[in-house]
């Protein structure tokens, strides 16, 4: 089950990605407040956090290049494209932005 939206790093069964996501993680030292899904007393290594940040910025980059462009064809096609599906593309592409708009540069 996966809790407050988070979903797990790595697929059951292991391999390379679960070692590399394992060795990932440290205890929190000092002052530092580690916000994290994951056990208590555990973060995320700074250079693997902006790591992952930016390939969730490079994915919701590809998936908002990708809306626009069925955007452009359903607009090419004129009147035989149907509206609802007009709107809800409009719609993803405006969540998409929103969501670039949140992530970490």
């Amino acid at each position: 089950m996966i809790v407050g939206g988070a979903a797990p790093a790595a697929c059951a069964g292991g391999g390379a990605s679960s070692t590399a996501s394992a060795a990932a993680l440290t205890p929190a030292s000092g002052s530092i407040a580690a916000r994290s899904s994951g056990p208590a007393g555990l973060r995320i290594e700074p250079g693997v956090q902006r790591e992952r940040d930016q390939e969730r910025r490079r994915i919701l980059e590809d998936e908002l290049q990708r809306e626009q462009s069925v955007l452009n064809n359903l607009l090419k096609s004129g009147s035989g494209a149907d509206a609802a599906t007009v709107s809800r593309t409009q719609s993803n592409l405006s969540a998409l932005r929103q969501e670039l708009a949140r992530a970490t540069p």
